[in-house]
Order: C-alpha cells, then structure tokens, then sequence
C-alpha cells in the first residue's frame, strides 16, 4: 500500500474541470424539485462546443427529459440535472 495524505487527493485534476460528464437522462417528472438547489445556467464556451450544446440542448428541450451529470463547482466533482429551457422573450 502506498499512503496517499489529504493534500494529493486536493491536487488531483478533476476530469470535469472543463466539461460536463453526462451520467443519464431521466423523465423529468422523476426528479423531487424539493432537492433542487440553486439554479445556474449554462452556456458553450467557444466555437467548438456550441454544436454540441445545442444540439444537447434541443434534444432535452423535446423529450422533456434532464440529463444527470458531473460537474466541477469550486474545485470538488458534483452531481446535477441539466434540462433544457425554451427562451422567453417578454
């Protein structure tokens, strides 16, 4: 065994750091809204991502599921939902 301490497990890089892992895609209806807590909002960084968050974003928009990922939020992995949402322009 090769004793790792607190600090090394810190300093790992996190596979999310710069994506989003998708885990599954849920009904909506299956998720409590009571565990929801603060919500962000997303948006393609750069040229590159933005077919790709589109098209991830049209597809959730139109089955109305939610995609159960990973995520990176102050330097620790996390879990969350990620829908789509239809714009509204008042």
């Amino acid at each position: 065994m090769v004793p790792i301490s607190d600090q090394e497990l810190d300093d790992l890089p996190l596979p999310t750091a710069k994506a989003i892992d998708v885990e599954a895609f849920v009904a909506a209806e299956r998720l409590d809204p009571i565990r929801f807590g603060k919500p962000y909002f997303l948006q393609a960084d750069g040229a590159v991502a933005a077919k790709p968050y589109v098209l991830l974003r049209e597809a959730l928009q139109r089955s109305s599921k939610v995609a159960v990922v990973k995520f990176a939020w102050h330097n620790r992995e996390r879990l969350g939902g990620l829908r789509g949402r239809r714009r509204r322009y008042w």
